[in-house]
């Protein structure tokens, strides 16, 4: 079991909104596919000592949808460096040359944390056990969609910002075994940044958070232009209106037209939905499509379908739902028949061909499965593959899919 720890008010906030985005959320395009695709899953030592080492599972993905064990999988790997410590998720780049694990939550906040990364062989998908030299450290992460930059809201207090404890955005150069700092790094030296969101294209970043200080009354929405050659950061615009831009992560539909943004209301979290300027990036609201927010919020590659879970209960396992995109209005309406076992939808992941789905059959460390599902592009319903089923060890908190 993870070890108790004591968070203040805003952190329990900032906490749920990890849970609710899951680490490593992905923002724009698919790659191109490639021969094969492969799967990642992390666990805890499994003698319970949680905090000093875990274990990394790899796996090939073939055209079938079937998980086959790497090579020298599962790699120990050390992800946590002290502190006050709670594991929250796994990402990897698009390309498929890194693997980053959250591994530090800040005894100050708990958004403040450090990804510890460690390099991927893109051909075999095999992770390498040593964690490589430059460790980044921050929130959320976006990759760019050309593969070669990183942004994360960033839980360091810089020091060209006089205002300590506020969040800038870190990028990173992923063409760099080290991933170097992008010139200008870090950026929004003001503002206390706690999400970043890119359209699929990759010509704007979003970012939403406070103003300082940092109390959860004084939001702040910024839109900057990204350079594509050298994923330079630059603000065109800020809004600081409640309530009218978006205050959660930001999901697009794949031709870029609208956008999907889990906010925080007075009565719960719901999502929205705004149509996109394709020339200036910006956002503007029309309707809020659902009234109970979405946990582990995931649009289908195709941008037909959106998938996610919502709390019915205190206690209650998360009930997964699934939503048709209309293509011209961006309304969701709920898919008829859509149903899967309670509380995977916290884990539920897609594959890079949006074929299959994968999500383990419990959460919190005590999954021992993951579930295979195929994917009907038609409807956008899962069916389980139950001749599938890959068992792995106790313990296994989150998945993610490589490349």
């Amino acid at each position: 079991m993870p070890p108790k720890f004591k968070l203040k008010p805003y952190c329990v906030v900032l906490l749920v909104m990890s849970v609710l985005i899951g680490c490593g959320g992905r923002h724009g395009t698919i790659p191109p596919l490639m021969s094969q695709h492969f799967l990642y899953g992390i666990g805890f030592d499994p003698n319970g000592n949680c905090c000093t080492s875990a274990s990394i599972y790899s796996f090939g993905e073939d055209g079938t949808g079937a998980l086959t064990p790497l090579p020298g999988s599962p790699v120990t790997v050390a992800p946590f460096s002290g502190g006050e410590d709670f594991q929250v998720g796994l990402a990897t780049d698009l390309q498929g040359r890194f693997l980053f694990i959250p591994a530090e939550v800040s005894a100050i906040c708990c958004h403040t944390g450090l990804f510890n990364v460690y390099s991927i062989d893109s051909n075999t998908g095999t992770v390498n056990s040593r964690p490589i030299a430059d460790t980044s450290g921050g929130g959320p992460i976006v990759f760019h969609p050309s593969g070669k930059f990183l942004y994360i809201a960033s839980g360091q207090a810089f020091p060209p910002n006089p205002r300590a404890g506020c969040f800038g955005i870190d990028g990173r150069d992923l063409s760099t075994n080290n991933l170097a700092s992008l010139p200008g790094s870090p950026f929004s030296y003001s503002q206390c940044m706690q999400l970043v969101s890119l359209d699929p294209a990759g010509h704007y970043l979003y970012a939403s958070g406070q103003l300082f200080p940092f109390t959860f009354k004084n939001p702040m929405f910024e839109t900057y232009t990204i350079d594509s050659n050298t994923g330079t950061l630059t603000l065109i615009s800020t809004d600081s209106s409640p309530g009218v831009q978006p205050s959660g992560p930001i999901l697009f539909q794949s031709s870029g037209k609208f956008a999907y943004a889990l906010n925080a209301r007075a009565s719960g979290p719901v999502i929205d939905l705004y149509s996109v300027n394709p020339t200036t990036g910006a956002l503007t609201f029309i309707s809020t499509q659902v009234n109970n927010g979405l946990a582990n919020p995931l649009m289908h590659p195709s941008g037909n379908f959106l998938y996610g879970c919502t709390f019915v209960a205190f206690g209650q396992p998360c009930q997964p739902v699934g939503y048709r995109v209309d293509a011209n209005t961006g309304a969701l309406t709920a898919i008829a028949g859509f149903s899967l076992a309670p509380g995977t939808g916290d884990t539920l992941i897609i594959d890079k061909s949006g074929r299959y789905a994968y999500a383990l059959n419990g959460s919190f460390g005590n999954a021992n499965q993951i579930l295979v599902y195929s994917i009907d592009s038609s409807t956008g319903l899962m069916n389980q593959m139950p001749n599938l089923t890959t068992t792995v060890p106790a313990g296994l908190t989150r998945i993610v899919a490589g490349r």
